[in-house]
Order: structure tokens, then sequence, then C-alpha cells
């Protein structure tokens, strides 16, 4: 019984963590054309640093501690973000503090704080999972978006999660569905 309630909270956390990833690319996004979001920073809980650096972590591909353009113009491509290169170069050098041309995990935990925690984040996050954009999203559609982030769940790991967030049992998670899970 533990082992089974680890996997469903290990589903459940790798779920959060593609969330994450997305939300963080779409705010990252909003980097181009000298848009630096809001001059109030946020406050960032134990929790949402230790969640940010998971997302950071899924970015840095090599674990290089950094995250280079290449690593940033994968992300935005693999969630079918049209950027040029010069674009990734522009959000790096607005959070590059060192200069060193790439990202650095004080410099991302810097940028997510001057992103407005709102629930449009959430809602855009939701889009990228929504593939087909039938206002749900299916356990194949869930299992494609969290293989975009490395997130490889099994299928009983992927029933877990749907059975946890899919409260209605209709077989699709909805927005509101989606929302929930997010803020537990």
């Amino acid at each position: 019984k533990n082992l089974e309630e680890f996997k469903k909270f290990n589903a459940k956390r790798k779920f959060k963590a593609a969330v994450k990833g997305v939300t963080a690319a779409n705010m990252m996004k909003k980097f181009i054309g000298g848009a630096k979001g809001t001059s109030l920073e946020r406050k960032l809980t134990e929790d949402d640093v230790a969640d940010l650096k998971e997302t950071f972590d899924m970015f840095d591909k090599d674990g290089g501690g950094s995250i280079s353009q290449s690593e940033l113009k994968s992300v935005f491509d693999r969630l079918g973000m049209k950027v040029s290169d010069d674009e990734v170069m522009e959000v790096i050098k607005s959070v590059d503090e060192n200069f060193d041309g790439e990202v650095d995990f004080n410099e991302f935990l810097a940028m997510m704080k001057k992103m407005p925690d709102s629930e449009n984040e959430l809602k855009e996050a939701f889009k990228a999972f929504d593939a087909d954009g039938d206002g749900t999203t299916s356990k194949d559609e869930l299992k494609k978006i969290l293989a975009k982030f490395g997130q490889t769940l099994t299928d009983a790991e992927l029933d877990a999660v749907m059975a946890e967030v899919d409260t209605d049992g209709d077989g699709e998670i909805d927005y509101e569905e989606f929302k929930r899970a997010m803020e537990a």
C-alpha cells in the first residue's frame, strides 16, 4: 500500500513539474521584445523554490548548472513555440546578470519572481496540455506533454495521475480539474 501511495505521489509530482515547466517557458517568452513583466516581485515560498529548481533542472539538460541558448531554444521548440535564436538570446540577456550568455538558477529565480502568479499563466499552461484544443486533456495528450519534459510515466503512473486529477471520472482533465490539481 505504501508503495502504491508513493507511485501515485511521484506521478503527480512529475505532472506538476511538467505544468510548471510549461508555465516557466511561457513566462520566459514574455521577455522577448523587452517585456520585463511587472516591477512587483512575488514572494517565493520554500516549496516554490523547490518546484522552480526542478523546472530549472528539466531545462538544464546537460546538468551544467545553467540554461544555455540551445537548451532554452529546445524548451521552446518542444512546446511548439516558434522563437528565433536572436529572441532566445534576448530572453537570456534580459536576466543574465553575470554576462556569461546563460541563465543560472539565481537568474532563473529572479526572472520567475518578476512575473505575476496569475490564473492566466495556468490557462496558458493548460493550452499546452490540451493539444487538440477541445478544452480537455486526454491521457494520450498528458503522456505526450510529459514526455516533452523528460517526464516518462508508466501506464500505471498515468492512470494514477488521471485518477487523481480527473475528479469527475470522464477520462478527460478539464481546466477546473487541472487548476485544482495545481493548487493541491
